[in-house]
């Protein structure tokens, strides 16, 4: 482990690979900025552009861009209580009131500290957690793998939107549009409707923009005008939210364990776990009246937990091939892009790939924290650009991108029929994340439970950790419902 560490490191600070390393990072700090453009749009426009590179480049490159957003994201929430993306809004219940009585800089520094301790926290448990995993992999079966595929389906059906019928629903989508194309099992051709370009099944690329990166882009351009006008004072008392957040040491740490784990689990990702941590800082504090009102304390819990969240989200990824979030979701395809398959064959043949993971999580949160911190004011201005220079850009990039994976025009078509279905999804509050997931493990669900019959019929269900696994899922689906329940009773929407 100590040789494939150290080779990881040797690796990634190659001056090719350091260079798209520091490339995505860049990028991922100006989207993060851009309210409502998350890392689910930026991964799914650079995408494409990765699948010609070897896992060595391609790795960093999506680590690096991937990584900052979460951190980048608190600019607009602070600044202007407009959050970068949805793991945002926890930042912006105490960072904006801090940012409207005069302090904005003591804010961002907070969450530019306690951004880069999560990230690198997360990063480490990744590393920790490999000799655990190892063995753990190497145990689990076919039997055990298709149980998590489920389990990993109803948790994003489930906690991916406000209604749990829609989600289920969202999931059933993506199962049924992973089916057109070539049974992987049998060879038989189905529901392709007498197109041929549907007899290989649909592309991955253009189902990922689809759904993430043409409703933002179309939702940008409804709104009509430049997202906001930055204080010229942002920069002042950042060295006091610094010394804010050492002192909240104890905070930070437990806020970023608890982020981790939830991280951990399929499909709840950071904007779940940023809430949770927000209201552990509330229980643990004595004093809870100003929470809401500008409490250091609510940006610290929020801010170490969101880029905990994403890096304890990939330790799913790399082990079982079970996407811990919807970003990680697009992650997998990266690794499928470019000829790597999570599990057990990663976790002990490609080891240094799992190190340069970790390295690149780690690097990418410290080195994101310190560019915001020194350029927080330069990067601010990114919220001004309009959509009518924005969205062309953008729409260009993803029509490009498309053409570059599918070289098909009928790929185009795909992309736009799977934008118009993700636009109309966002606008009925129906789960994206659920239908790309199952989209993605429809193939592997078949492939599991066809090994898994043939090897164990229905003896498989009585497997002890076949069993566990599986009273997770329809506890997740209880959970949901009477969180449902509950929200609506107390008039909640």
């Amino acid at each position: 482990m100590l040789e494939a560490a150290v080779s990881a490191l040797v690796q990634l600070f190659t001056p090719y690979y350091f260079l798209l390393f520091m490339v995505g990072i860049v990028l991922g700090l100006g989207v993060g900025i851009i309210p409502g453009i998350g890392g689910n749009v930026a991964l799914a426009l650079i995408l494409p552009f990765t699948m010609k590179l070897d896992p060595g480049a391609a790795l960093p490159l999506v680590i690096g861009l991937v990584s900052p957003v979460l951190t980048s994201d608190s600019i607009p929430a602070i600044l202007i209580g407009s959050p970068g993306s949805p793991s945002a809004a926890a930042t912006m219940m105490d960072g904006f009131p801090m940012a409207q009585r005069g302090e904005a800089g003591r804010a961002l520094g907070i969450a530019f500290a306690a951004s880069a301790i999560g990230g690198a926290f997360g990063a480490l448990l990744i590393a920790i957690s490999i000799p655990i995993l190892k063995p753990m992999v190497l145990f689990l079966g076919t039997p055990d793998f298709l149980a998590l595929s489920l389990l990993a389906i109803s948790a994003v059906a489930v906690l991916g939107g406000k209604n749990i019928l829609k989600g289920i629903a969202a999931a059933g989508i993506g199962l049924l549009l992973s089916m057109i194309g070539e049974d992987p099992i049998h060879g038989v051709v189905r529901w392709h409707f007498g197109i041929d370009y549907l007899i290989d099944g649909i592309h991955i690329i253009p189902v990922a923009m689809g759904l993430f990166a043409i409703p933002e882009i179309l939702e940008l351009c409804a709104k009509g005008t430049s997202v906001a006008q930055v204080p010229g004072h942002a920069m002042r008392g950042r060295y006091e939210g610094l010394v804010d957040t050492i002192k909240e040491w104890k905070l930070v740490l437990s806020s970023s364990g608890i982020a981790a784990f939830v991280g951990f689990l399929p499909g709840l990702g950071s904007s779940v776990s940023t809430w949770i941590c927000y209201t552990w800082s509330v229980i643990i504090s004595k004093n809870k009246l100003n929470f809401g009102k500008g409490d250091v304390r609510g940006v610290i819990g929020a801010e170490a937990a969101n880029n905990a969240s994403a890096s304890g989200s990939l330790i799913p990824t790399i082990a079982f091939g079970v996407p811990g979030s919807s970003v990680t979701a697009l992650i997998l395809v990266v690794f499928w892009a470019v000829g790597i398959t999570p599990g057990p064959k990663l976790l002990t043949e490609h080891l240094d790939l799992v190190f340069l993971i970790v390295w690149s999580v780690a690097l990418a949160n410290i080195i994101g924290a310190i560019i915001c911190y020194m350029l927080t004011n330069k990067l601010a201005m990114i919220t001004k650009i309009p959509p009518h220079i924005l969205a062309p850009l953008a729409l260009t990039i993803v029509f490009t991108g498309t053409l570059y994976s599918t070289t098909d025009v009928e790929g185009v078509v795909v992309l736009i029929a799977v934008g118009i279905l993700g636009w109309i999804m966002k606008a009925l509050g129906w789960s994206r994340p659920a239908i790309l997931l199952a989209f993605i493990l429809g193939p592997l669900i078949e492939t599991f439970y066809f090994h898994t019959t043939m090897m164990f019929g229905m003896a498989w269900l009585s497997r002890p950790s076949v069993i566990i696994i599986l009273v997770c899922a329809c506890g997740i689906i209880c959970l949901g419902m009477v969180l449902q329940r509950k929200a609506k009773e107390a008039g909640i929407d």
